[in-house]
Formats: C-alpha cells, sequence, structure tokens
C-alpha cells in the first residue's frame, strides 16, 4: 500500500467516523484538508459568496451547472474537450455526448423574501389554515436495536423512540415547474410539493424506508394556506443532540491513535478535537431541525447522467466512452462541478470556486441522481429483496432493474439546505407508477456522503 493510499484510506476512516454527527465538526475538517488537499475536507473551510452569470467564457466564473441548453453543452465541449484538450474530442463523440442529454431542473438561487406558496429550502411549510405540523411517530423497534449496536448515537436512540415533528427540507410550488414543460415528467400542474424528513432515521439507515421521510402534494389555493409555527419540540430536540455521547469520544479516540500510527499528526488532532466535542459539546455546535428559509427559482437544464447513476449504465455507447481512458476523462469534466468552467485552474487540479457555490448547484428536481456513492434507487429496493454483496452481473442486472422502476424527485445539498459548513446529499425518490397515479405516499429517502 502506497503512503498515498494509506492516507486516503485514514481519511476515510476518519469521514466515517465524523459521519455519525449530521454536522461535520470543524477542528477536525481543518486538520483533514491540511492533510490531503483536494481531497474534499478542504473545500468545507471556504467562505460563500459568489456573483456572476451561468453561462461565461470566462474560466472559474461559471455558476450554472452543465449544461443550460444544447447550444451551451456544444460550446463547453468544443471549448474544454477539444480546443483546449491534448486529446480533443471527433466531432462523432461531440454528437454522441449531445443526443444524449437528459432534461432537469436546476432548484437555483433566487431573490427576496418568500412569498406564501412560493418555492423555497427552509423555514416553516405553508399548510391549509388549521392543518399541524407533520409528525414522524415513534420507532421502538428501531430505537431498541439502535440502542444495542455496534456504536449506538444517543441522540439517534432518543429520537427513534418518541413521536417527533418531522424537519420540513422544501415546498415546490409545481405552478413555477409546470412552465418547463420538456422537464416536469407528470408532475401535478398545480399546488405543491412538500418533502419531510428526520435526519435521525437516517443516520441509522441512510437507506430508510419510507418512515424516514414525508412528501405531501397539496392543491389548497394559496389564500387558504398560512405558514405553520415552529414546533418548540425541536428546541428539546436540540438537547438530546447536544447530549455528551462518551461512546462516540472514545471511537474518535480510537481513530485518533490509528492516525497517529500512519504518522499523521495534524488529522490525529483533529480527530482529539472532534472526541472532545463528541464529550462535551461547544455551545456554538448545533443540528439545524430547522434550516434557513431562502428563496429557490427553477432553472432547466441539459445534462449527461453521472458515471455512478443507472443511466449510464443502461446505455452501453455512452458508458465505454465514459469509462475508456481518453474519453473518460473528458466525461469526468462535462459531468464534475468543480472543474473545467468551474475551476480558474488552468490545469484542473484544484477548486476554486467557494464551497457553497458548488452546493448550490447540486439542488435538483427530477432527472438523473448525482450519487456521492451508488445510485441512491438501489436503497428503494426492500433489504429482502438484496442480494448478499458483492453482487454478481446477474444479481447486479437484477437490482438495476428493480430500481429502474424509481425516479429522482428531489436532490438537495445538505450544506446548501443548512448554509453549514458539511456535506451530504438527500435524495427524495418515487416509483414511476406511483407519479402516473400523483400519488407522494410511497415516496421514500436516502441520504449520501462521501
Amino acid at each position: 500500500m502506497t503512503e498515498m493510499s494509506r492516507d486516503l484510506r485514514m481519511v476515510g476512516l476518519a469521514a466515517m467516523a465524523l459521519r455519525r454527527r449530521t454536522l461535520l465538526r470543524g477542528g477536525a475538517l481543518a486538520a483533514l484538508s491540511q492533510l490531503i488537499p483536494g481531497s474534499g475536507f478542504d473545500r468545507l473551510a471556504r467562505a460563500a459568496g459568489s456573483k456572476g452569470s451561468g453561462m461565461t467564457t470566462e474560466k472559474g466564473a461559471r455558476l450554472a451547472p452543465l449544461f443550460l441548453s444544447e447550444a451551451d453543452a456544444r460550446a463547453v465541449i468544443a471549448d474544454y474537450c477539444v480546443s483546449r484538450s491534448d486529446d480533443p474530442l471527433t466531432s462523432a463523440h461531440v454528437d454522441l455526448l449531445v443526443s444524449r442529454l437528459m432534461p432537469q431542473l436546476w432548484v437555483a438561487p433566487g431573490e427576496g423574501e418568500a412569498a406564501i406558496g412560493a418555492t423555497r429550502f427552509g423555514g416553516a411549510p405553508d399548510l391549509p389554515r388549521g392543518q399541524s405540523w407533520p409528525m414522524r411517530k415513534a420507532l421502538p423497534e428501531r430505537s431498541e436495536a439502535a440502542a444495542t449496536g455496534r456504536l449506538p448515537n444517543p441522540w439517534v436512540v432518543r429520537q427513534l423512540g418518541e413521536d417527533v415533528p418531522f424537519e420540513f427540507i422544501a415546498q415546490i410550488n409545481l405552478e413555477e415547474v409546470a412552465i418547463h414543460r420538456a422537464h416536469v415528467h407528470g408532475l401535478p400542474q398545480t399546488g405543491r410539493l412538500l418533502f419531510f424528513l428526520d435526519m435521525a432515521v437516517l443516520m441509522d439507515d441512510p437507506s430508510a424506508p419510507g418512515h424516514g421521510c414525508l412528501v405531501v402534494h397539496d392543491a389548497t389555493p394559496r389564500a387558504g394556506l398560512e405558514r405553520l409555527a415552529i414546533p418548540a419540540q425541536f428546541d428539546e430536540m436540540e438537547r438530546w443532540w447536544r447530549a455528551p455521547d462518551p461512546g462516540q469520544s472514545s471511537h474518535f479516540e480510537e481513530i485518533a491513535r490509528s492516525l497517529e500510527e500512519q504518522g499523521l499528526k495534524d488529522a490525529a488532532e483533529g480527530m482529539r478535537k472532534a472526541a472532545g466535542e463528541a464529550a462535551n459539546p461547544s455551545a456554538t455546535l448545533h443540528k439545524p431541525f430547522v434550516y434557513p428559509a431562502r428563496v429557490k427559482q427553477f432553472v432547466p437544464l441539459v445534462v449527461l447522467p453521472d458515471r455512478m447513476a443507472n443511466e449510464l449504465d443502461g446505455d452501453s455507447l455512452l458508458k465505454a466512452f465514459a469509462d475508456d481512458t481518453i474519453t473518460g476523462e473528458h466525461y469526468a469534466l462535462l459531468t464534475g462541478n468543480d472543474i473545467g468552467p468551474f475551476s480558474s485552474d488552468p490545469d484542473d487540479f484544484r477548486r476554486t470556486q467557494p464551497w457553497f457555490t458548488l452546493e448550490a448547484r447540486r439542488n435538483r428536481l427530477l432527472g438523473p441522481p448525482q450519487p456521492e456513492q451508488d445510485d441512491p434507487r438501489f436503497d428503494c429496493i426492500p433489504e429482502a429483496e438484496r442480494p448478499a454483496y458483492p453482487w454478481d452481473d446477474t444479481q447486479l442486472a437484477t437490482m438495476r432493474q428493480t430500481a429502474a422502476e424509481w425516479r429522482l424527485l428531489l436532490q438537495v445539498s445538505i450544506a446548501d439546505l443548512s448554509q453549514e459548513e458539511t456535506e451530504g446529499t438527500v435524495y427524495f425518490m418515487i416509483r414511476d407508477s406511483d407519479l402516473a397515479e400523483q400519488d407522494f405516499g410511497g415516496c421514500r429517502v436516502s441520504y449520501q456522503q462521501t
């Protein structure tokens, strides 16, 4: 094992440990960012703030995801994969890529105050007058199982065992969506979709079944809506989250010793800071059960499927292009979020845009997901129907076919949602047959983090 691969392995172990808290801890992240610049942890310390047009020829100044249109795709490909490249794509390559573009909506930053019923992230939901904040019923069996696990998290154990209000993530005004007809894929044309989840359920099981989320289609006229009051119970839930966690503190200390044995002193110091925070949480650290209320708007995109998305595996020509040693580098650039037109580094070796600018591009409605691990639609398959890992080719093909019955409904960056220096993505998904019936009661949610 090389020095770099050992370092990466230890960083991975550290990340797995840090993931047990929803928000990553600043001291440990700072040390890890010094360990391997560009590993992903260095992104978290960057300040937010970037202005300019989404479509620009100035390298590093682009804000909008790839791509705004077919013409935009051809322009970017011509610039970065032909003119600037030592291994330029052919016209046949370009035509292949453009022919595979798929519609998607970017849930982009908006401006001003959120009107009742308008599209936004966070705050409190707008629901019919007299309706209560949705609650997640207690899950005593899951709470008991979490308490007897290898490394029980007291906050997760407590919250699973109680009736608690869902965290409100987003509301999507469907009339705002409907004007983008080529991108809506059967969504209702009126009303709103409201998205809720319970992060404790996802911390216990990142591929949680339906009780980890709630998606509501509400068609109440805007005049009949009111913005709900924030439940006081969230304050109590914050106290559960802040309770000292000696088990996690010991686990972090164990990882710190492993890092130290590898000579990774800065990373070990960072993990020891995380251990101290778990044992005695700082007053400045919090879990945002209520997220900042922020206006959003929709920007139509045409995108290439991510390398881990099922859409790519189902397309033999495009997959061969993405897997090839030469053309695969172009595909990585065209499906990336932080290189090419997003980086002012002439060699594309480092990220140059602020972390929140990068993360704001990840919020998507419909279209192919951008997985941080495997395609999140695998998580929609009941555990009893999944063969034991590792899957052989036949099993994988069967699982892909089952996962293809589901589609991405909403993808949300946790960093953008919370406006916290953290990472992770939440994927809300719906079965195709349910979408056809406009039935959102069976939606599923998955959480991923690198």
